[in-house]
């Protein structure tokens, strides 16, 4: 009797300060005069809202280039990434939950730049660095711009490639981009870009590893996720579902 009462006890508290443990390839926030998080980006502070509505706890800790995490999310090794595109590939070794609208692409170069990036008007000898892990929306596959990109193992990597002249410019998220910048010293207020056309499909999922217990509370990870988009002070989030 004793033992059922303990069991039951336990139960009643399943996600009670569980760690969510995530990867990315850039810093996810910094501190402030006030020591306060400044997020770097609305998806990981999106995934730390959520993880915080749960009771869970977020490990942001794990640094690598994105093609790393993905295969530490495919090995269960990581629990879940924030900020990915639906692609019927990850969705046979991911549960993808809808979080938001993704953010608006760009091609990043020097603001000092003999030959401006011109998205209608490329010229031949122009070679923009692309993430070899980036999956391309259809929109960009279709467009001239495919013909002059190049992979590169990071967005940070790229842009230290545009500094010293190997490539023209590189293809990131606004955010991500800014937040590479804004975090080296010699690439500040060097940079600029131009915005590309927005996807049709503008969601963007949660990527959560079918090996973790994350996997077990999809339903749950839902609700919060429909509770946090109705909170008028994460309105900057732009957080959103269509489930």
């Amino acid at each position: 009797m004793k033992l059922r009462f303990i069991v039951a006890f336990l139960m009643s508290f399943p996600l009670c300060a569980q760690q969510v443990t995530t990867c990315l390839d850039y810093t996810p926030f910094t501190l402030n005069e006030e020591n306060e998080k400044q997020w770097n980006g609305p998806n990981v502070e999106t995934l730390y809202y959520i993880t915080e509505a749960m009771n869970m706890t977020l490990d942001a800790s794990i640094r690598a280039p994105f093609a790393r995490c993905i295969e530490l999310l495919k090995q269960g090794k990581i629990d879940v990434m924030p900020g990915l595109i639906y692609t019927k590939e990850r969705e046979k070794f991911l549960h993808l939950v809808e979080y938001g609208s993704k953010d608006q692409l760009a091609v990043f170069f020097l603001k000092d730049s003999k030959t401006k990036i011109e998205l209608d008007n490329l010229l031949s000898s122009q070679v923009i660095g692309m993430h070899r892990a980036f999956a391309l929306p259809d929109h960009i596959k279709q467009s001239e711009l495919v013909n002059h990109l190049t992979p590169i193992t990071t967005v940070d990597t790229g842009l230290a490639m545009v500094l010293k002249g190997r490539i023209d410019g590189v293809l990131a998220t606004i955010p991500t981009g800014e937040a590479i910048i804004n975090e080296w010293p010699e690439m500040q207020n060097k940079f600029t870009y131009t915005p590309l056309a927005l996807a049709n499909d503008k969601r963007i999922y949660l990527a959560i590893s079918r090996q973790s217990f994350l996997a077990g509370h999809i339903k749950t990870i839902q609700k919060t996720i429909k509770k946090l988009a109705k909170k008028p002070e994460l309105a900057h989030l732009q957080i959103n579902t269509s489930y």
